[in-house]
């Protein structure tokens, strides 16, 4: 009986939260009734009936006459009401049924705060998308199913998708899911407007460090050619000092890429102070504009003239991010080599639910869907002539507001995906350098755990969040400033929390 009061309300709370699943031509909006006794039976049934949840075990498995496996597939995005169409469409390629599968499309719409209860729940659900901490917590709430036995078995496979990217989802000694190829790294980048530059005169292969910048900064000044843009929140200490240090999660510790030896407090090591007095200084000239304190600008814009004219901004570069979305011609100035992080790793994957009656099936699906690019680009880019067309090999869509959406860098294996008509032709093969020049961080691979200091945490976060924009951005003066930022740091427990990072790190390199 509770079993089925369980399903009961994870029927009512999906058919609320959900826009649902697509196979066979169903999908669509949930109705509300009005009477709420009545509301959860019709939900729960609408729900069944929207997700294509006619559920029997037969059905979830195949039957032993050979009926095709059913797999629920669900994805973070919101439903535009094709997926339905997409499925079917999937489902009569060869190489599927050769699988003998049948996916459904499902989507959150965006939000995912139901996922814990569904998971533990009766409705079927077999891959998902996850990334980032969510996907570490879920590990360790076992949720998903360990595939490294797979793999073991399918070198194909695993040498189809970097080593490094493996990496990220390997946690407690297994493989929790298949990460999404793309853009391996991150790299730290200056984007100027090329006319700006020209006007100016500055050589922009003199600029290697941020500091070397200020040239620049002031003829921009001295014309009248705009400011530099740099962002008021914490990442922008990359930008000065990603070329030193691996940053470890919530920006309190780093690492030394001299030694790599230890993980140290960020906010007492000198290129911190070194950055801060940069910053001051250049706040004091007049080269960081008075509002970057509360603005939040996009780096790039088709109309950077409404954003403060910001001619020189910072930026997280991958190859032709210079020409995502911008009608004027900019210039990337490279302040490093990309770095493979962790964060990086892990910001796309997706898993085989634990619950999965299938793992062999859904796993073989995903193998499909990261190795064949008529599989990867049917769920990005939908149905060929009714979604999108080719033109000269690339894709143009004929939906401008289109009724399928699928986000191409959080859905398989990017590489083997269309360029759309926008887009450098060769643009994945610039990735693929791009790729090989990634160096690996030094604690590349390690899930750092914060259980024991999870309250310190939140307190050094607090402190942060009240003394680091305004240092950092240059409106507090530096000495008193990182004194102040220090002391608090400190009271909040910051010393424990670096502690723990190291002690944990230390045995990471042991291990490795």
């Amino acid at each position: 009986m509770k079993k089925k009061l369980v399903a009961l309300t994870l029927s009512a709370v999906m058919a609320l939260s959900l826009i649902g699943c697509g196979s066979q031509g169903s999908g669509g909006n949930q109705e509300s009734s009005k009477d709420s006794s009545s509301q959860q039976e019709s939900e729960a049934k609408e729900s069944q009936e929207a997700t294509g949840k006619e559920e029997s075990s037969e059905e979830a498995s195949g039957d032993s006459a050979g009926e095709p496996v059913t797999l629920r597939i669900w994805f973070q995005e919101p439903s535009l009401g094709d997926e339905g169409k997409i499925a079917d469409y999937i489902n009569e390629l060869p190489q599927v049924k050769d699988l003998n599968v049948k996916i459904e499309i499902c989507k959150w719409n965006w939000d995912r705060s139901n996922l814990p209860l569904q998971i533990a729940g009766d409705e079927q659900m077999d891959i998902g998308w996850d990334g980032g901490s969510d996907f570490i917590s879920r590990v360790n709430m076992d949720a998903y199913a360990d595939i490294s036995e797979y793999l073991e078995n399918d070198p194909e496979f695993y040498n189809a998708i970097p080593e490094s990217l493996w990496l990220g989802t390997t946690l407690r000694g297994g493989i929790y899911g298949v990460p999404t190829y793309k853009e391996l790294g991150e790299q730290w980048a200056l984007l100027i407007d090329k006319n700006v530059l020209q006007k100016t005169g500055i050589d922009a292969a003199s600029i290697k460090t941020i500091a070397d910048a200020e040239p620049l900064l002031k003829a921009m000044q001295e014309q009248s050619l705009g400011a530099m843009y740099i962002a008021n929140y914490q990442e922008s200490l990359k930008l000065g000092m990603f070329d030193a240090y691996d940053f470890t999660p919530y920006y309190l510790g780093v690492i030394n890429r001299s030694d790599a030896a230890k993980v140290e407090n960020l906010y007492e090591t000198q290129k911190f102070a070194d950055y801060v007095k940069l910053m001051y200084d250049w706040n004091q000239k007049g080269y960081i504009p008075e509002e970057a304190l509360t603005d939040s600008v996009n780096w790039v814009n088709s109309q950077h003239e409404l954003y403060g004219n910001y001619c020189l901004r910072y930026c997280s570069y991958a190859p032709y991010t210079e020409k995502n979305n911008v009608d004027y011609d900019l210039e990337p100035i490279f302040l490093e080599q990309p770095v493979v992080t962790n964060d990086a790793t892990r910001g796309s994957i997706f898993g085989i639910y634990k619950k999965c009656k299938n793992p062999e099936k859904a796993y073989q699906f995903l193998k499909l869907w990261n190795t064949d690019p008529e599989i990867k680009n049917a769920i990005t880019w939908g149905i060929p002539d009714v979604h999108y067309r080719l033109v000269d090999g690339q894709l143009e869509d004929l939906n401008k507001e289109s009724s399928y959406v699928c986000m191409n860098w959080a859905s398989g294996n990017v590489m083997l995906s269309y360029t759309t008509v926008n887009e450098p032709k060769d643009k994945y093969e610039q990735y693929e350098k791009w790729n090989q020049s990634a160096v690996p961080a030094a604690d590349l691979g390690i899930v750092y755990n914060f259980d024991e200091v999870s309250d310190k945490v939140t307190n050094c976060t607090a402190v942060l969040e009240e003394y680091l924009t305004p240092l950092i951005l240059g409106f507090v003066e530096p000495e008193s400033g990182i004194e102040q930022l220090n002391q608090k740091l400190k009271d909040a427990g910051v010393e424990d929390v670096i502690a723990a990072q190291d002690a944990q790190y230390q045995d990471f390199l042991q291990d490795k």
